[in-house]
C-alpha cells in the first residue's frame, strides 16, 4: 500500500488535522504517516503533538532533520516501500495521490507534482539530472532506490530539503520527472508560524541557503556547479581600463 509521509512543526499543529484530513480522503488506498522529532532545534521545549485523526500513524524521531523528515521519518518503516511525501501547509485534492501514482511508469524512476530546473538557481546541469523536485507538489518514489547515504545530509541543506533530497538523487542516476496531470491538485494553506521562503535559519536567508545547499551537493557529488557570470561589455572595459568617451 502506498504511504503517504510529511511533517509538520509546532506552529502549524493547529492545521494539521486539515492537512491529513484530505490526505485521509485520497481516491487509492494509502496509510498516512506523520512523523514529528523528540525535540525541534529551531522551536525549543517540549513537544506536544496534537491528537490526530484515527487511522493517521505517528512516528517520532530521535533526531530533526528540518523539512526532510517529511521522507526521513518514514524509512525505517517496514511498510513504507512506495512513498509519497508532501508538506503540511498544503491541501491535496481526492485525485492528487492516484493521479501521481498512473504516470509513475517505472519505480525506477521518481514522479512530482511540481519541479523545476536547476538551472534557475544558476547552476550547470545535463538533462535528464536537472530538476528539483518540489516537496510541496508531492514526491513519489520506491524507498529501494534509496542508500543510508541520503540521510547524511549538510548543515546547508536544513531549510532546503528539496535541493539535497533531489542533488542525491541525480548524483546517484535517478531520473525526475514531473506528473503533469497533479500540478492542479494542491492548494497552499494558510498556516501560523515562519515561512521557509521568508525565514533566515542557521544564520543564513533563503537565498543563502539555496546557494550554500547546492554548493555542498556540487562538492559532495561534482554535479551542478555554477555557471560562471558572463562579464557585460561595461565591466569587460573597466577590466581594460577603458572608460570610454
Amino acid at each position: 500500500m502506498l504511504t503517504i509521509s510529511l511533517t509538520s512543526i509546532p506552529p502549524r499543529f493547529d492545521t494539521l488535522c486539515v492537512v491529513v484530513e484530505h490526505l485521509m480522503k485520497q481516491s487509492t488506498p494509502a496509510r498516512v504517516v506523520v512523523s514529528i522529532p523528540e525535540a525541534y532545534m529551531r522551536f525549543p521545549g517540549p513537544v506536544f503533538v496534537p491528537d490526530l485523526p484515527v487511522g493517521i500513524v505517528l512516528r517520532r524521531c530521535s533526531r530533526d532533520f528540518g523539512p526532510a523528515t517529511k521522507l526521513f521519518g518514514c524509512l525505517d518503516d517496514p511498510e513504507a516501500t512506495t512513498i509519497l511525501y508532501c508538506d503540511d501547509d498544503w491541501v491535496y485534492e481526492p485525485q492528487w495521490a492516484e493521479t501521481l501514482l498512473s504516470e509513475w511508469s517505472t519505480t525506477k524512476t521518481v514522479f512530482a507534482g511540481s519541479t523545476f530546473p536547476v538551472t534557475r538557481l544558476k547552476r550547470a546541469a545535463q538533462a535528464p539530472f536537472d530538476k528539483i523536485a518540489q516537496g510541496f507538489g508531492g514526491v513519489l518514489l520506491d524507498r529501494d532506490l534509496l542508500q543510508a547515504s541520503i540521510l547524511d545530509m549538510p548543515d546547508e541543506a536544513y531549510s532546503v530539503d528539496d535541493i539535497w533530497l533531489s542533488g542525491w538523487m541525480a548524483a546517484h542516476g535517478i531520473e525526475v520527472k514531473e506528473a503533469a496531470a497533479a500540478r492542479s491538485m494542491f492548494h497552499p494553506l494558510q498556516t501560523n508560524g515562519p515561512e521557509l521562503q521568508s525565514s533566515t535559519i542557521n544564520g543564513l536567508t533563503r537565498a543563502e541557503a539555496n546557494t550554500a545547499c547546492l554548493d555542498a551537493v556540487s562538492d559532495r557529488f561534482g554535479i551542478w556547479p555554477g555557471i560562471p557570470k558572463v562579464p557585460s561589455r561595461e565591466e569587460d572595459a573597466g577590466a581594460m581600463g577603458w572608460a570610454g568617451t
